[in-house]
């Protein structure tokens, strides 16, 4: 086994219904994904504040995940984290929950700088229109020219199937929440050069079910570890809510 894990990193993602997919969030509505332009710049033209200190298409991408639907993933390098999300959820206790262990070469992790993390990150900012190039290579030449005018550099891309990466992304620990939850992310671009599809995601991966008659007793021996609402969700609202909840009578 220790062979097996030589240049190897893992990951982890909890699921509180086993059957959920690994779907980033702005493809699991159709319209979310047809609008998903028009959420990223009304968002960052209503709140352009929240957003003077991002350097790239990245980190603007990251600072509206928490808020938005967005072609970015959750996951995270703490496996008791994974399965703190693996065990809550009021609406999903009835459900078995499931942990994913993602086994990933280092050699293909990704840095938040990275060219081709900007060059999928950059997506968001355009329509359909022009990034549903498909095999037309004159549509090609108006999505390349897109992606120029924006502010990083970009690679040598030769055609659509460039873009249909899924990346592993580690991200700047400047989110106080990205911190607590050892966060890293799944970014995934897009298919056959259309927009509305999502690239596949093809990574080693183990799978563990968490019974949902065990949820409460993980949740609760988790808690004694400290792994808790007030610890993964550093935010007033979310600390205050779990202060909230464990009053003692």
């Amino acid at each position: 086994m220790k062979d097996k894990l030589e240049g190897v990193s893992l990951f982890f993602r909890g699921h509180a219904n086993k059957e959920w997919g690994l779907v980033p969030g702005i493809y699991r509505t159709e319209s979310a994904i047809k609008k998903e332009d028009y959420l990223v710049h009304n968002l960052i033209r209503h709140c352009p504040i929240d957003f003077q200190n991002c350097e790239s298409s990245f980190e603007k991408l990251v600072k509206m995940h928490y808020e938005l639907p967005t072609r970015l993933l959750d996951i995270s390098m703490n496996p008791l984290v994974a399965l703190y999300f693996a065990a809550i959820g009021e609406r999903d206790k009835e459900k078995d929950g499931e942990m994913l262990i993602f086994l990933i070469k280092n050699e293909d992790l990704s840095n938040f700088d990275d060219n081709w993390v900007n060059i999928l990150s950059r997506l968001i900012f355009m329509p359909s229109e022009i990034v549903n190039v498909e095999a037309d290579r004159s549509k090609w030449q108006v999505l390349i020219n897109n992606l120029r005018n924006l502010q990083e550099p970009i690679p040598y891309l030769n055609s659509a199937d460039d873009l249909s990466k899924v990346l592993c992304v580690l991200p700047k620990l400047d989110n106080p929440r990205i911190i607590r939850q050892h966060g890293a992310f799944f970014l995934f671009g897009i298919s056959g050069g259309k927009k509305e599809n999502m690239a596949t995601l093809d990574v080693a991966t183990i799978k563990m079910r968490i019974p949902s008659a065990k949820k409460a007793e993980v949740l609760k021996q988790l808690d004694q570890l400290g792994i808790n609402e007030k610890f993964c969700f550093p935010e007033i609202d979310k600390v205050a809510h779990y202060l909230k909840e464990n009053i003692s009578d």
